[in-house]
């Protein structure tokens, strides 16, 4: 019997409701599944325990990275980690956008600012584009819009405060506020390398975030062929066939859609927007344990 331990964090012992079906496929398929934590006793992911460890409700890593990467490298000792550590290591910090930039992948511009920096945000602002509404704030290591400000172009004093509160304990990344996001942002679910689905995610009224938690109304989304091929180049620069990948697009300055944000290590994968997605998903990790062992 192949054996599949599905991390999560101590707030989601039974994993978050879109992964629900995701484990009834694997079940069907005659799987052990477990869902232990990821902090939690390290044995639970050995070889002996399980054969593979797919990474999904890991949500509760960003303020202990480190530690977050230290699990993933244990755990990856022998490549029984999905996705792998090295994925891992890059992906959870948002500086990989500046690798995808530098590869000529459309994406939001963005700037960095290192922990500690003590910027003056009248400072960051001249290197990102003129003329805009706002600016997006966030921290560089983060998930679901932690510590996530959207301020106006003339509301300088709040963006500072931001920076001042913020900067001496993490990174900070400014971006311009995009208006299109009230079309919402798409999702483009990968699985195996190959496209699944897509959703929209259209903010309430109000609302910059397009987290299902903050109200947005997701629907079934038919990709464009700009989107596709905005997302089709994201994934060229990682190399491989990841076992999931989430490309989230938004419509940039200009209309066109760009990058917000690559998720390779715990995204939802929206699995019950598509009628397959769980089973396509299901028998991937099934052929990768399979072939591992």
């Amino acid at each position: 019997m192949i054996r599949v331990a599905l991390a999560t964090c101590a707030e989601l012992p039974d994993l978050d409701s879109d992964d629900h079906v995701f484990v009834a496929a694997l079940k069907a398929r005659g799987v052990d599944v477990t869902l232990p934590v990821w902090d939690g006793p390290v044995a639970a992911f050995s070889k002996d325990a399980v054969d593979v460890t797919v990474i999904r409700s890991t949500w509760d890593y960003t303020t202990r990275r480190e530690q977050f990467l230290q699990w993933a490298d244990t755990v990856d000792a022998t490549g029984r980690l999905l996705n792998p550590a090295a994925v891992v290591r890059w992906n959870t910090d948002k500086r990989y956008l500046q690798t995808l930039a530098k590869h000529r992948v459309a994406t939001v511009p963005t700037v960095f600012l290192e922990q500690g920096s003590a910027a003056r945000f009248v400072d960051v602002i001249k290197a990102l584009p003129a003329g805009v509404s706002g600016y997006v704030l966030k921290p560089t290591i983060g998930a679901g819009s932690r510590d996530t400000i959207s301020v106006r172009a003339d509301d300088v004093a709040a963006a500072q405060a931001f920076l001042d509160d913020v900067q001496p304990r993490e990174g900070v990344m400014v971006q311009p506020f995009l208006p299109g996001i009230a079309e919402g942002e798409v999702s483009m679910v990968f699985i195996d390398g190959r496209f699944s689905h897509a959703v929209n995610k259209r903010p309430k009224a109000g609302e910059f975030r397009s987290q299902p938690e903050f109200g947005s109304l997701v629907t079934r989304h038919v990709p464009t062929a700009a989107e596709v091929a905005v997302a089709d180049a994201a994934l060229h620069v990682t190399g491989g066939f990841l076992l999931y990948a989430r490309v989230d697009l938004v419509p940039g300055l200009d209309g066109r859609p760009v990058v917000i944000e690559l998720e390779l290590t715990e995204p939802c994968l929206y699995l019950n927007w598509s009628d397959d997605a769980a089973g396509v998903l299901a028998d991937a990790v099934i052929a990768r344990s399979a072939a591992r062992r």
